[in-house]
Order: structure tokens, then C-alpha cells, then sequence
């Protein structure tokens, strides 16, 4: 995962963060150094929002299972 986004809000970037916790098994600061320096706290809390909206949002979450395949992640 390269530097990526960084913009308050955009759920690519946390789309990001939570393939690179769920899939990659990057730690809160990890991903926060990779996302342009983001406090782990910051990574935390975009994490447990874009799950919430992952399960409220099926447009969402089929544009994140999309990211997922496209990163070659079975």
C-alpha cells in the first residue's frame, strides 16, 4: 500500500485502511505512516466508520469487495 489519499472523508483512503488491517494485518500506525502520516487514533476511528457504512451501504461495499479483488486478494 503506497501513499494514498489523505483527504477528511474519502472512503477510498479507508477502504484502504481496512484492506491494509483486515487483509495485510498493517498495524493503526503503519497505516497511518502510509496514508501521509495519520495518527493511529485518526486510522482507528476511519476504520470503525467505513466498517459501519460497509454494512449500511451496499454500493459501498460492493466497490470495496471490487477494490479487494483488484488487489489480488482471494
Amino acid at each position: 500500500m503506497d501513499m494514498v489519499g489523505g483527504c477528511y472523508g474519502d472512503w477510498g483512503r479507508d477502504v484502504a485502511l481496512v484492506l491494509g488491517r483486515r487483509e495485510w494485518g498493517l498495524k493503526l500506525e503503519e497505516s497511518g505512516r502510509l496514508c501521509g502520516g495519520l495518527d493511529y487514533r485518526t486510522v482507528g476511528t476511519a476504520v470503525k466508520k467505513i466498517i459501519a457504512q460497509l454494512e449500511k451501504d451496499p454500493e459501498l461495499a460492493k466497490s470495496h469487495e471490487s477494490v479487494r479483488r483488484s488487489s489480488g486478494i482471494p
